[in-house]
């Protein structure tokens, strides 16, 4: 471990959840002897008041920098954690590991389960010692809307908007608005509200909160929202939006419709991009159902600009500049559009839009110059978690399971909260995303010492990053390939696992190991 970082570990005895499978005691004066770590301590509840003041106290008082909560889930209590040491622990810096439902819960009455937690201990150590800094990035949102199309869509989302006191501008192709959108704006003030007939969007640029929409009148507007509002409702339209889309970078459907966002598999830290979509763009619909969407999209689009900046603390992807050689494989696999090429003399270089980006790091697998990165996954970091599980405090062989957070992982905790038994000589690698994986890593893991490799990720079309999972899948295959060449017949394993069946999760790790 760098010895110039300063990492505290602070082990939650749950309530005697944890204390009552697991030496809590022995587990503090491991992480203060063996690995290293600036501060150890134990407490009862590290979440409730009296915890977190002395965890902010000691934190101020030692000086650290970087901090491991060995208590329960992540998924509950990592937002809590992280709202406790606001201002005082930057939030990559900020890990919780679940030796609770990893370790206490499932391994109960084991003599492994200590070395398990150890082991899943110094995994979280690990990590953190090896991160590099993440510096916030922040953008100012521009307080003006856009709403692209003159129907009844458009013109109730234009007026919705103005009503909230935002300024908004209202783009439309013909010559004149339609009788049902000019009703709908005819009584309103103009005060917020400007309207653009004969005018099409020609370009879009910018980023998140800042965009730029140059026009067919050779007018550039700013906007920090945009709303797509094309087409006609109870149209038949193919619907004339997809070059817009393309603009936009919003999928179309093999009608030319802009394809509904599949929300609940958005990942958590995903920035809201203030582009949204009603009525007719999405599908022809009757103009009560266009009218509901145009509301309802104003009001996101005003939270959104209300807000008046974006603050985005996750790990996101980087480009080499020195090694990238414009190949473009980064942007087909990127899940949110947020890789863009800039032409550099006689070649083009692949830009990430840092606001975009959810570090899942589906471009760092499939780049074959390794120009791309994640800095809450880097090579280094995951080898370091490798190394601490495969030559950590067991000496037995050791089976490491790679879990995306939204699955493996997700059903190997629930797994754990039931009190259902498997092998205690697993250890659990949690990854944003199975994409993020290569060969090499896989390999790398067989090599450093384990006796297997589970991958273990969301079922095909359920993926949280659109395809990381069918990225992981064609990783795994070359790794597999090799793999049989070397002599490594069945230590390589993918499986698929639902998020909530920890029954499933608890046959495929035990048969895996048998």
């Amino acid at each position: 471990m760098d010895n110039d970082v300063r990492i505290g570990v602070f082990v939650c005895e749950c309530g005697g959840k944890i204390s009552g499978a697991l030496d809590v005691a022995a587990l503090v004066e491991y992480a203060r002897a063996r690995l290293g770590v600036a501060w150890a301590e134990q407490a009862n509840y590290w979440c409730l008041p009296g915890g977190v003041a002395r965890l902010r106290a000691i934190i101020g008082a030692e000086r650290l920098e970087r901090v491991v909560i060995a208590g329960c889930a992540p998924r509950t209590h990592r937002t809590l954690f992280l709202r406790a040491l606001d201002g005082i622990v930057p939030p990559p810096f900020v890990s919780v590991t679940n030796v609770r439902d990893l370790c206490a819960r499932p391994h109960r009455g084991d003599t492994l389960a200590m070395s398990k937690a150890r082991d899943q201990i110094a995994m979280a150590v690990a990590d953190l010692a090896a991160r590099p800094p993440t510096p916030p990035r922040v953008a100012r949102i521009t307080p003006h809307a856009v709403v692209i199309g003159g129907g009844i869509a458009g013109a109730t989302a234009a007026r919705a908007l103005a009503d909230a006191g935002i300024a908004v501008t209202l783009i439309e192709r013909e010559p004149e608005l339609r009788a049902h959108a000019q009703e709908r704006l005819a009584a309103h003030p103009r005060d917020h509200l400007r309207v653009l007939t004969s005018t099409t969007v020609e370009q879009v640029g910018g980023s998140v909160g800042q965009y730029r929409l140059a026009l067919s009148s050779g007018e550039t507007i700013e906007a920090g929202a945009i709303i797509v509002a094309t087409g006609e409702a109870e149209s038949p339209i193919p619907n004339p939006t997809s070059k817009l889309a393309e603009m936009l970078h919003l999928p179309v459907d093999a009608n030319g419709f802009i394809a509904d966002a599949r929300v609940r598999l958005r990942p958590t830290d995903r920035i809201e991009r203030g582009i949204y979509v009603c009525g007719a763009a999405h599908f022809p619909c009757d103009e009560a159902r266009a009218i509901f969407q145009a509301y309802d999209v104003a009001a996101r689009a005003a939270r959104h600009i209300q807000r008046g900046k974006i603050v985005n603390d996750a790990p996101f992807a980087t480009i080499d500049a020195t090694r990238c050689n414009g190949c473009g494989d980064c942007a087909r696999v990127c899940p949110f559009a947020a890789i863009t090429f800039e032409s550099r003399a006689s070649s083009r270089l692949a830009v990430i839009d840092a606001l975009l980006c959810t570090g899942c790091g589906n471009c760092v697998s499939v780049c074959p110059v390794k120009a791309a990165s994640v800095s809450s996954a880097t090579d280094e970091q995951i080898e370091a978690q490798i190394r601490a599980a495969v030559h950590g405090s067991a000496r037995l062989p050791v089976y490491l399971l790679f879990a995306c957070e939204w699955s493996g992982y997700s059903a190997a905790e629930i797994a754990g909260a039931r009190g259902l038994t498997y092998p205690a000589n697993t250890r659990i690698l949690r990854v944003n995303c199975t994409g993020r994986l290569s060969p090499g890593l896989l390999l790398k893991a067989l090599e450093m010492g384990a006796a297997g490799v589970l991958v273990l990720g969301c079922a095909p079309g359920l993926c949280h990053y659109e395809q990381g999972n069918e990225h992981a899948a064609a990783v795994f295959e070359q790794a597999d390939a090799l793999g049989h060449l070397m002599g490594l017949d069945e230590r390589l394993a993918l499986k698929w696992i639902p998020p909530d069946d920890g029954e499933q999760f608890v046959q495929q790790v035990t048969d895996f190991e048998k």
